[in-house]
């Protein structure tokens, strides 16, 4: 591997792109705190760091080995190796024995430090302080060099390459993206965006960020738009930090905040909601090691949802106003466990969650819910599968008449997404309004497959959503769900009133499309309390019908990031 001696001055895209892929697959591992030490038996590493780390930290490390010894020393030193070793089986300290021989150095810097360890490595020159940080006998070294050529092309892999004395921009703008460069201080990619939804018709604006393909210690993306169809500015923003920290059960913190706008229908009138969610993310070891196979994840979640219209108009142009606190303010805090088997999967995650609204008058609200959710999914075929979930969920406390943050049965996406975590097109339609969202089911769905209008739980619920893939080649699956709850209803005199537990259950065929983005739910089997409501409203075949719109599935960046398994 030849190094590029402009190395320090620019990183252009096309030598990106030829000359430094392998360093570009180190980083995409490094950055998101996923590297692992090169030095480790083959089935120790996970499936993207044998790439990242064998197959491109490996060649890296040697040829900055190269560059220290020289290139007559370092191809000495490979010859002698050869003609001991061959036909042989050496261990790591054969290689450094026969190096350090052949050398006449000490060159435990470079298969302690660099290959058998996992630091970080960062050459720092700021005037008159130089030094390498992630190893003592490398910095020694260079120290007794006076520092030259630490990393004449680039071959080390350090955490921060601003730092090093190359010649630097402060900016650089790039359309609509650009591969990563290691001279820029504010990289600032642009990009134009065209949206829709229900509300807001088409809207059309730019995405300002920072992202390329792997993390940077503190990202950024906003995406304001204009909407054509409300004429109101709409969009998201997030900036985030990351910070990979050295702990034995900890790999990655993240945190940041996010916003979004965008349009709704509120009381039957066209409104817009806002949000603003601080976080804090945990990545886990599992067992104290890198796994592809196990994520383990604590996060903490404030959110702060309101709305931007403060009054609306009935048809006798009566005004009728919300009060300046009509918002609401969320705590959540969840574990997340996953295995990633190939053929069984198994995942589950415990919330907790407390809500409130001390000035909402007599509507104020105020509860606490936990609940735990956990799927097992068998894979006996080609994209053939079989999958149970089970739903679990109790209040703790509640306070108020308000219901869109109980367990929610009915198929209104915009009761079950109160926190706005997820995208959809039409996220205000009920049953009631007859169109085509109004049957879209919530695609965090944790209940049972339902459009119908039914009551919310506000005590406690259990349900168990189950299907299975049929043979052959089409993409067709049946389902079987069912659901037990309780709730209070409370009477003329503000009395609450326990109600008996009820059942609901339905059965029937989904149809997926599009790697699951699309799914179309047919009931065929319904239990007596939606046989009741079919019948006293004389719904068709046809009303019954659902779908689920996995629009979440297509972010580009939770992409990026879920590739790392």
């Amino acid at each position: 591997m030849k190094g590029n001696p402009d190395f320090f001055k620019q990183f252009p895209s096309k030598e990106w792109g030829n000359n430094y892929e392998t360093m570009l697959a180190y980083l995409f591992s490094a950055r998101q705190g996923i590297s692992q030490p090169l030095n480790l038996p083959s089935e120790k590493f996970t499936d993207l760091n044998y790439g990242a780390i064998v197959y491109a930290k490996g060649p890296l490390m040697f040829a900055y080995l190269e560059q220290q010894l020289g290139d007559s020393l370092f191809e000495l030193c490979f010859k002698n190796y050869f003609k001991a070793w061959q036909y042989k089986h050496p261990l790591p300290a054969d290689m450094q024995a026969s190096f350090e021989q052949t050398s006449g150095q000490n060159l435990n810097w470079f298969f302690n430090d660099l290959l058998n360890e996992n630091n970080s490595i960062d050459f720092v020159n700021r005037k008159h302080h130089k030094v390498l940080i992630g190893s003592v006998g490398l910095d020694s070294i260079l120290k007794s060099r006076q520092y030259l050529n630490a990393n004449p092309y680039g071959f080390l892999p350090e955490t921060n390459y601003l730092n090093n004395g190359q010649k630097k921009k402060f900016i650089s703008i790039n359309i609509p993206f650009h591969l990563p460069t290691q001279n820029t201080v504010v990289p600032i990619n642009l990009s134009p965006i065209v949206g829709y939804n229900y509300y807001d018709q088409l809207y059309v604006g730019a995405a300002i960020f920072n992202r390329s393909i792997f993390r940077k210690k503190l990202g950024y993306i906003l995406m304001p738009a204009y909407a054509f169809g409300s004429k109101k500015m709409v969009g998201y923003g997030k900036i985030n930090a990351v910070i990979l920290p050295h702990s034995p059960s900890v790999y990655r913190i993240e945190t940041g905040v996010q916003g979004q706008s965008f349009g709704m229908r509120y009381f039957s009138h066209e409104n817009q909601y806002y949000r603003i969610n601080p976080y804090l993310r945990l990545f886990l070891k599992h067992h104290h090691k890198i796994s592809d196979r196990f994520v383990k994840q604590i996060q903490l979640n404030l959110y702060h949802n309101g709305l931007l219209k403060s009054n609306y108009t009935y048809d006798d142009s009566t005004k009728l106003g919300f009060p300046n606190s009509y918002f609401y303010n969320y705590c959540k805090l969840s574990y997340r466990f996953e295995d990633k088997h190939p053929l069984n999967n198994f995942s589950f995650q415990m919330n907790a969650e407390a809500g409130a609204n001390y000035k909402f008058g007599p509507l104020q609200n105020q509860y606490i819910k936990t609940w735990l959710n956990a799927t097992f999914k068998h894979q006996f075929a080609k994209k053939k599968f079989f999958k149970s979930s089970i739903y679990a969920g109790t209040f703790l406390y509640e306070k108020g008449k308000n219901t869109i943050q109980q367990f929610n049965l009915s198929n209104n996406v915009d009761a079950r997404d109160y926190l706005y975590n997820d995208v959809y097109i039409g996220r205000s339609e009920d049953f009631f309004d007859n169109n085509i969202f109004s049957r879209q089911i919530s695609s965090n769905n944790n209940y049972i497959r339902n459009v119908l209008p039914t009551l919310s739980a506000n005590k406690w619920i259990i349900s168990s959503s189950n299907e299975m893939s049929i043979p052959g080649d089409l993409p067709i699956r049946l389902y079987l769900d069912a659901m037990c709850f309780q709730y209070y209803s409370i009477t003329t005199n503000n009395i609450k009133t326990l109600s008996a537990p009820e059942i609901f259950a339905t059965a029937g065929v989904t149809i997926s499309a599009f790697k699951e983005t699309l799914e179309i739910f047919i009931p065929i089997l319904q239990s007596s309390q939606f046989k009741s409501i079919i019948k006293y409203n004389n719904y068709s075949f046809r009303d019954l019908i659902g779908f689920k719109l996995n629009i979440n599935r297509l972010d580009p960046t939770k992409m990026v990031d879920g590739f790392r398994m």
